[in-house]
């Protein structure tokens, strides 16, 4: 399973997977994260790149991140990397969690859950077909 949350409002248990995905400069600042910032999966290179100067320019910055994420080679690497960690997250029975500042309002985060939801369907189908 996988779900989006809101950094600053984490309810952290055994059963959770913390991905980053913010910004790289925003991690330090975060005063709540460090009773478990060991824990934290840093995957701030699929943060976004593209900047809200209002609330309103959210859709456009979300689907500005969405056409970057799907076209960009440069994050190949780190996709891999995260898809590896949901499956292990997965085999353990755990919720991987990305977080981010954005949610409950629309996000970036939910382009890179959708990619995970999408290939795992995928894999789980090539596994069925090739059983």
């Amino acid at each position: 399973m996988i779900t989006i949350a809101n950094i600053h409002n984490i309810n952290v248990n055994d059963k959770h997977v913390l991905v980053y995905v913010g910004r790289k400069t925003s991690l330090p600042k975060i005063s709540n994260i460090h009773d478990f910032s060991s824990f934290i999966h840093d995957f701030s290179s699929l943060g976004n790149p593209f900047y809200m100067s209002s609330e309103t320019d959210r859709d456009n910055v979300c689907i500005s991140y969405d056409l970057w994420f799907k076209s960009n080679p440069l994050i190949y690497n780190a996709l891999q990397n995260l898809l590896s960690l949901y499956i292990e997250t997965f085999k353990a029975n755990k919720i991987l969690v990305l977080l981010c500042f954005c949610t409950p309002k629309r996000c970036h985060a939910e382009t890179i859950k959708q990619w995970l939801d999408e290939v795992s369907k995928l894999k789980d189908y090539l596994n069925d077909t090739t059983s």
